[in-house]
């Protein structure tokens, strides 16, 4: 898997935006799976690749599992899982968080999309059909 990822736009291939942390040293370990897994969905519908574990506040060092963060875009997907094993996302104190981020993402503009890692497997398809909706919606301007 490439250190950096590449998306096409109008034909060109661009570096995508900084990525925080290499995939190797992922607090999340399962995000390259995802990512692999995300990267045939969105090649498939023509879409583009997303920055992975972007920091995006300004102050804290919350990150998204996946976002677009151009402008008119600030799209987000959050991956949660461990739901049925009392995973951390299901827990008391750790959905408190995500929750507490969730709603400072949408107060500072960010679109956050939260899915569950069936919603990413190729039989399924879910995640990519949300984004696919998302990304044909631009961010509001604010007056």
């Amino acid at each position: 898997m490439p250190q950096r990822l590449r998306r096409k736009t109008s034909g060109q291939i661009l570096s995508a935006p900084k990525i925080n942390r290499q995939f190797q040293q992922s607090k999340a370990p399962q995000i390259p799976r995802y990512l692999e897994l995300l990267t045939i969905q969105l090649n498939g519908l023509h879409l583009p690749l997303p920055v992975c574990e972007y920091q995006w506040h300004p102050n804290r060092k919350w990150t998204f599992d996946f976002c677009w963060p151009a402008p008119n875009l600030m799209l987000a997907m959050e991956v949660n899982g461990g739901l049925f094993i009392q995973g951390g996302h299901s827990r008391g104190a750790s959905y408190w968080a995500d929750t507490e981020k969730y709603n400072e993402a949408t107060l500072m503009g960010w679109r956050v999309l939260v899915v569950t890692p069936s919603m990413l497997e190729l039989e399924d398809g879910r995640a990519a059909f949300l984004l696919e909706r998302a990304l044909k919606i631009p961010t509001r301007v604010q007056l």
